[in-house]
């Protein structure tokens, strides 16, 4: 993965994630738009405990799998699910699981693939994702981006074991080098994508803007249809009614 023609891949740190974790993701989902992908390029040793595939057909039998172990535990904050710290145990915990897709397409692939594995919560946090969520009005500004959720998701782990004085406990696992990973190179090239950004909208600030306020608006017109079903009447554009009006 190229992240600038100036970057020296050399300093790209490698991650070797101190519990084993599995991302499933949504096939409706953009590729392009996925915050969780970039990680396989910083999990790129064999050995690195990450494992990203697509729920679908192919891979029911892997799903099936991991619907079955008791040993895994999946980051979804429905009602049942119970907060990191709660868990006693960690001993016995193989393998994590994260879903990559929206909030309604994370809750197909649950029903369909995964109602049998225990459900796990975090913490809030303050998002410093980009992109709009259409969940904001609702959670305000906790409605994190998967890699995010990851990072935490994995944080209070380690806290969690390192206070049951687990065998796994400590800030990361071993790199490729052999050295210590820090967990926070996950977030490596999100927060490179992110000073990008950031860059972009100092530059330009009123073409970012004008593009954030046409996809929102897109997306509260998208959701008010959707509430008011067949009763909803599409907005009208000015210049239509000009047009309509000569």
């Amino acid at each position: 993965m190229v992240l600038a023609d100036n970057v020296d891949e050399s300093t790209v740190p490698s991650v070797k994630l101190p519990i084993s974790l599995t991302v499933v993701r949504h096939q409706a989902e953009n590729i392009k738009k996925s915050s969780v992908l970039p990680l396989k390029a910083l999990c790129r040793s064999s050995d690195a405990n990450l494992e990203i595939f697509t729920a679908s057909e192919h891979t029911c039998a892997t799903l099936s799998e991991l619907n079955g172990n008791p040993n895994s535990i999946l980051l979804f904050p429905c009602e049942d699910a119970v907060d990191v710290a709660e868990i006693e145990d960690w001993t016995g915990i193989e393998n994590i699981i994260a879903i990559d897709s929206t909030w309604s397409q994370a809750k197909q692939i649950i029903g369909r693939y995964l109602p049998n594995v225990k459900t796990v919560k975090i913490n809030k946090y303050k998002t410093t994702f980009w992109r709009y969520n259409d969940k904001e009005e609702q959670y305000g500004d906790s409605c994190l981006a998967t890699i995010e959720a990851i990072y935490y998701f994995i944080k209070e782990i380690m806290a969690a074991m390192d206070s049951q004085g687990g065998a796994r406990s400590g800030e990361g696992g071993q790199d490729e080098r052999g050295g210590e990973t820090n967990l926070d190179d996950i977030l490596y090239f999100y927060e490179a994508q992110w000073h990008q950004i950031r860059s972009c909208k100092r530059s330009n600030p009123l073409e970012v803007g004008r593009a954030t306020r046409d996809r929102r608006k897109d997306l509260k017109e998208r959701n008010f249809r959707k509430s008011a079903g067949p009763f909803a009447k599409p907005s009208v554009d000015r210049a239509d009614l000009e047009k309509c009006s000569e």
